[in-house]
């Protein structure tokens, strides 16, 4: 059979010459800093690296400074509960706290097993790996045995109040935001974390979502699963025409 005669083949030679998006891992990058070309792939690594590092700080965003300077010290020991401290007087803490009253707080809850199992099928085979990860077609069919092994290793994390350290690493790759593309400030960076990363993610995104839900107004509608662009300009349109109706003003902007 011949390229010609195989779809599937015919497209995986074929799109790369029409997309910048293919085969991002080996693409060569060239950047021109001061007049001086960077191609070796060491140097761009700690170039790339260091630019990213710095991109929030370059922003030149006016940093918060809380009046109580020992709430403001992070300490390694305790690094949650330092940093809920520093911003504790922010003012959009202190709005939240007047506007929502909180009677249950909120707690990470065990992962059974088949929670985990559920989790690793959910997961999407054709989306890209790290390299040296477990490949998640492995981890699909396997689910039923390492499901358990996963969810204890998830529980005792919960309970330590630790991430594993192996799970915060990540793949990142620059990816062009243009054309130009000899210059780091048109790149921007993307991530490829662990696969046992993201179940670990999944399970806390959803309980996380499931308490905080009874807290967000039912008019806040960026991302929210159900809250969509189209039903947000729905219930502007219904509110401007209940205004008119009534003989009162309506706008936006």
């Amino acid at each position: 059979m011949t390229i010609f005669e195989n779809s599937r083949k015919f497209w995986q030679n074929v799109k790369p010459l029409f997309s910048d998006k293919q085969d991002v891992k080996n693409r060569n990058i060239i950047i021109i800093e001061d007049n001086e070309v960077i191609s070796n792939k060491i140097d761009l690594a700690e170039k790339f690296n260091n630019f990213f590092i710095e991109a929030v700080e370059n922003l030149d965003i006016e940093h918060f400074t809380c009046d109580n300077e020992n709430a403001c010290v992070i300490e390694n020991q305790d690094i949650i509960r330092s940093i809920i401290n520093k911003y504790s007087l922010h003012p959009s803490i202190i709005k939240i706290k007047v506007n929502v009253k909180v009677d249950v707080k909120f707690k990470f809850v065990d992962m059974t097993s088949d929670e985990m199992e559920t989790e690793i099928k959910k997961l999407d085979p054709k989306k890209a790996n790290m390299e040296d990860d477990i490949p998640t077609k492995t981890l699909i069919r396997t689910n039923d045995i390492v499901g358990k092994y996963l969810s204890t290793i998830y529980n005792n994390s919960k309970d330590s109040g630790t991430f594993p350290g192996p799970l915060k690493i990540a793949d990142v790759t620059p990816i062009p935001k243009t054309k130009e593309k000899t210059s780091f400030k048109q790149y921007r960076p993307v991530s490829l974390i662990p696969i046992i990363s993201k179940l670990y993610e999944r399970n806390m995104f959803e309980q996380i979502f499931v308490y905080i839900q009874n807290f967000l107004s039912p008019y806040l509608f960026g991302y929210r699963k159900g809250h969509s662009t189209e039903q947000c300009l729905i219930v502007m349109i219904e509110t401007w025409k209940k205004a008119l109706y009534r003989n009162g003003a309506a706008g936006g902007f």
